[in-house]
């Protein structure tokens, strides 16, 4: 049989923030390797990868992190995640016009904009101080961070679930430690385990939370 590899999935999980650089690459550790952005993370051993990664200098110590999740209390049977019922989900609630980023011409980048007298620098109207605007719609739909999923006892967002749920392909989701409002998720297909940190929710909208069943 051919071997699969899971190098791919890394970058999913990797942050986009360049003021953490230390979380843009994966890391391997004893034998396996992770990568997170803070919300999420994935850990998939390394003979399902066709290579191993260093890291970044300012990369955490990814087994001493994320141990209490990986290691935290099992239920005694593992709960088959709705893949079909949260994909129809995440489609009804994909409501956000995703558009290229782009450098904003008003402040040339740089969110702000010196007076000419008193060289004072104030936030630029155009973009908010964000030094980017949006540009052409990119055609893609995005879900809003706003929109939940209860598990258990906790929620957690949409959008980075929806992460989760494509990484497991084809393959079986299972939720697999014992839920608590305020740990994280703990998933797993076949030998790859993936975490999701919950959010705080007021329950201020149910139109907008789809509740796992947990039985």
């Amino acid at each position: 049989t051919m071997q699969i590899y899971y190098d791919n999935l890394l970058t999913e999980f990797c942050s986009k923030d360049e003021l953490r650089p230390g979380m843009m690459e994966p890391k391997t550790e004893g034998s396996s390797t992770y990568a997170s952005d803070t919300h999420i993370f994935v850990e998939i051993p390394n003979h399902l990868l066709s290579q191993t990664y260093p890291g970044h200098e300012k990369s955490p110590d990814f087994q001493m992190a994320l141990g209490p999740i990986l290691f935290s209390p099992r239920r005694s049977t593992p709960l088959l995640i709705d893949k079909d019922g949260l994909k129809t989900f995440f489609e009804k609630n994909r409501t956000i016009v995703e558009h290229e980023q782009e450098e904003c011409e008003k402040c040339e980048g740089e969110g702000y904009i010196e007076c000419k007298c008193c060289h004072h620098e104030n936030e630029c109207s155009e973009c908010d101080g964000e030094g980017i605007v949006n540009g052409l719609p990119t055609g893609r739909r995005l879900i809003p961070g706003r929109v939940k999923v209860k598990l258990g006892k906790g929620y957690f967002a949409a959008h980075l679930l929806e992460i989760i749920v494509n990484a497991s392909a084809d393959q079986p989701l299972y939720f697999v430690n014992k839920p608590d409002a305020l740990k994280a998720a703990l998933f797993q297909f076949g030998e790859i385990h993936c975490g999701q940190m919950p959010v705080l929710t007021d329950g201020e909208d149910d139109s907008l939370c789809f509740v796992h069943p947990t039985n």
